[in-house]
């Protein structure tokens, strides 16, 4: 079977973090594994039997190709049914529906062809680090932002770096939509910076927070050996303890007050847990369907 990630292999997007991570995992799983352009000419790439992956963001020069198969986020098109076999990827948020496969964050809705699940981790098990001697240095790699729904991170990330200061930690930020080259910092040098921070926290905007979005910040974290924190309280969903408060006051010092016994005992219990989202798992849940 040919694998094809469709868009984004030369564009700047926050989204080509994912594809770059399904690309990277069906690789190391000994697929046929193609990643292109959103153009009209790499249609040529799909064949009979191919598993198409396309996101609405980088779709434009996409049609559908008579026996593919096609993951689609966003895209709804009745054009891609009638050529082959269409599973709905989405991501999981508390509207999420379905029968739940192993995890309450992973749901299967046949109605409609639906799989819901995080986005998860894509780095390999292998890679994991654990807790490490701290600095006073707090990297936050990727964006900050807001857009006209007040969607994003900017104004609780605000917050944060308000409370760290007060702590005397330096909140640092690394990369995000405006880094120079397309890939970003690298998944090695992001782990790192994260695993030398002396909070790690998944910090997220209240939109994010009260649809129970779980974001891949989260899983990268606790890979990077920092114990599951969150101003969303995950630990219902995701059977994860960790320390969740919406009140950065407490999470940042509770985080601070922890022993090395304790942070070492949860980032173990975590990063066995979090397995169950890695990309390789959510591939194969993906197969699956079909």
């Amino acid at each position: 079977m040919r694998v094809i990630l469709w868009g984004l292999k030369s564009q700047r997007n926050s989204f080509r973090y994912i594809w770059q991570g399904f690309f990277e995992n069906f690789d190391r799983l000994g697929y046929e594994t193609i990643w292109v352009n959103d153009n009209e000419k790499n249609l040529e790439y799909i064949k009979k039997n191919s598993l198409v992956f396309a996101v609405n963001v980088a779709s434009k020069n996409l049609k559908p190709i008579k026996g593919a198969n096609w993951v689609l986020h966003n895209i709804l098109d009745d054009n891609f049914k009638e050529s082959g076999n269409v599973l709905n990827l989405q991501v999981f948020t508390n509207s999420a529906r379905g029968e739940p496969l192993g995890s309450e964050a992973i749901l299967w809705d046949q109605d409609s062809n639906t799989l819901f699940q995080p986005w998860g981790i894509p780095e390999n098990p292998n890679s994991w680090l654990k807790p490490s001697t701290k600095g006073n240095r707090e990297y936050w790699v990727g964006a900050v932002w807001n857009n006209e729904n007040n969607q994003g991170n900017a104004e609780i990330i605000s917050e944060y770096k308000k409370i760290l200061s007060k702590n005397q930690i330096q909140f640092r930020k690394v990369g995000g939509t405006r880094w120079i080259t397309r890939n970003g910092v690298s998944s090695k040098k992001s782990m790192h910076l994260i695993n030398s921070s002396p909070i790690g926290a998944s910090i997220i905007g209240n939109w994010q927070r009260e649809n129970e979005y779980i974001p891949c910040r989260f899983f990268k974290n606790i890979a990077a050996g920092t114990p599951p924190s969150s101003n969303s309280d995950l630990s219902e969903i995701l059977k994860i303890k960790g320390i969740f408060h919406n009140n950065l006051d407490k999470l940042i010092g509770e985080r601070l007050g922890q022993s090395k016994k304790e942070e070492i005992e949860m980032v173990n219990d975590a990063q066995s847990k979090i397995k169950l989202y890695s990309y390789e798992n959510n591939i194969k849940r993906i197969i699956e369907m079909f």
